[in-house]
């Protein structure tokens, strides 16, 4: 059977329309389920019945194009969202609490930044550069202001200036960084 198939005989009799098809397409779809998400024989099940009321509840709304798609195909797709949908929920709902690190009462660890002699390089090669691409760099990304605010603060008429500086600047700043290795 065809979707639009389905959705002619839907309007005419819903109630036999479901009976038909739920018997025409239960071993292709629960198969396919157990064979493809590893569920229980209740859980295929349960998302067998949910795709034929999604099914039917689009029919209803009119929201199935007039296809020759086949039925089974369009109910397969749906049982596929609902299995992903299922996992979904579970993995979120399953969080390992003991795994999770203690904070209260602790002190928070600053995060590691890497080597501070490398840090103390890459200042030193920010120093290096001179005016303003020691200015654009350390706006940027120490004291993270915007594209606009540097522009207004070295007197750029734009905002593509600035961008185009900070490039040519961090490209100068890895031939300076790299060179001391």
């Amino acid at each position: 059977m065809t979707l639009r198939d389905f959705i002619f005989f839907h309007e005419s009799d819903q109630r036999l329309c479901l009976e038909q098809t739920y018997r025409a397409n239960r071993n292709i779809c629960t198969n396919w389920i157990k064979k493809n998400y590893k569920f229980d024989h209740e859980k295929v099940m349960d998302i067998y019945i949910d795709s034929l009321i999604v099914l039917s509840d689009m029919a209803g709304k009119n929201k199935i194009l007039l296809t020759n798609t086949l039925v089974s195909s369009y109910l397969l797709g749906i049982c596929r969202n609902l299995a992903l949908s299922s996992i979904r929920k579970k993995q979120m709902n399953t969080i390992d609490v003991t795994a999770l690190p203690e904070v209260a009462n602790d002190e928070y660890e600053l995060p590691d930044y890497g080597n501070p002699e490398q840090l103390q390089r890459l200042a030193d090669a920010i120093k290096q550069l001179g005016e303003p691409c020691s200015t654009i760099i350390n706006e940027f990304y120490l004291h993270n202001q915007n594209y606009e605010k540097i522009s207004e603060m070295l007197g750029y008429q734009n905002v593509n200036v600035t961008k185009t500086m900070k490039y040519k600047c961090l490209q100068r700043l890895k031939k300076i960084f790299f060179k001391e290795n």
